[in-house]
């Protein structure tokens, strides 16, 4: 006997909406302004299908920049570490900075999201990073010392201290992991 899915299936417009929503709250910088009652109204969808779908707002929020994310900065990028910097300095800058500072601020509050946080945005994004300095630098045996090093300075950039994800950033970085795997 199969399970049948009551309801109506998922559906693309729905997440669009959804999501687009979900970011422009979240860039709104009230974080209690987040909800799925501002969600669903902001979206034209009801309460009911944001229960169904997500455990939390803060899963809506990480399947938005997720989403987004897909669209706009190369987990598996070519380009090295240079390119990659440049790539996802682009969407902090542009677009997900916002979304970043809510995600912590959810992760800090609720145990089992941090763990699908970290499980679903942190270490696909890890791996990348670890990804593009091997790319860039294969002899490098401290990949994963400098890809701390280089995610520590992106999460206290965004989070702590308010600074840019600029070409000068991007610049320091990649000398710093070239001149460490020298």
């Amino acid at each position: 006997m199969t399970a049948t899915r009551r309801g109506r299936p998922p559906s693309r417009a729905v997440d669009e909406a959804v999501f687009a929503e979900a970011l422009r709250l979240v860039a709104e910088g009230d974080p209690s302004s987040v909800t799925r009652r501002a969600i669903a109204e902001g979206a034209g969808v009801s309460r009911q299908t944001l229960y169904n779908r997500w455990p939390t707002t803060a899963d809506i929020v990480l399947d938005a920049l997720l989403d987004r994310a897909a669209s706009s900065v190369g987990v598996h990028s070519s380009a090295g570490l240079r390119g990659y910097l440049v790539e996802l300095a682009a969407a902090v800058e542009g677009w997900a900075r916002p979304g970043l500072r809510a995600l912590a601020g959810f992760a800090q509050l609720d145990h089992e999201f941090a763990e699908r946080f970290r499980g679903r945005f942190v270490a696909v994004r890890h791996g990348a990073l670890e990804a593009a300095i091997r790319g860039q630098m294969p002899e490098t045996p401290e990949v994963e010392w400098l890809a701390e090093l280089v995610a520590g300075s992106l999460w206290f950039r965004v989070l702590v201290a308010d600074l840019p994800l600029d070409d000068a950033w991007v610049g320091g970085l990649v000398a710093t992991v070239e001149r460490a795997s020298s």
